[in-house]
């Protein structure tokens, strides 16, 4: 007979605690190639005109791309300051269900500019759909995480 896993027990928590961590870590590294949007938005201004001329993407993807073209000096730092601080946040263990449901929402507004987010590529890409469903299992469960600034 097989026992089951009392619902006091401390594992669903520890493993949520690691998830935790792990996306803080994942976010702090991808953040780390934005560094120089700090200081210097035309590398976004190019990916944001690539991907709005991008025929392959759909319709409404080009749209965005265009809308946040005149936004971009702003959204590049937007961009590397919400990247390192939900990974800061995530890793200190501050406010997890907001931090987690915020980065959720960048990293779709990332595939949807990119036209990735109704493709085949959101499947196959790291900050696709693993990611977006690891932040979004994050802000749905974890209230009250061990290890962590608030609770």
């Amino acid at each position: 007979m097989r026992r089951s896993i009392p619902s006091s027990s401390p594992w669903p928590a520890r493993a949520l605690v690691l998830l935790r961590l792990s996306l803080g870590v994942f976010l702090i590294v991808k953040s780390t190639g934005k560094f120089s949007w700090l200081l210097d938005s035309p590398p976004l201004t190019a990916k944001l005109t690539d991907w709005s001329t991008n025929q392959c993407a759909i319709e409404l993807s080009r749209w965005y791309a265009r809308f946040l073209l005149p936004g971009a000096p702003i959204f590049a730092r937007l961009s590397l300051i919400g990247e390192l601080g939900s990974g800061i946040a995530l890793i200190a263990g501050f406010q997890t269900r907001l931090i987690a449901s915020v980065a959720a929402l960048m990293i779709l507004n990332f595939h949807l500019a990119t036209g990735g987010l109704v493709s085949w590529d959101f499947l196959f890409d790291p900050s696709g759909l693993v990611v977006v469903s690891a932040l979004v299992s994050l802000a749905l469960g974890a209230r009250d995480l061990p290890l962590s600034v608030t609770r």
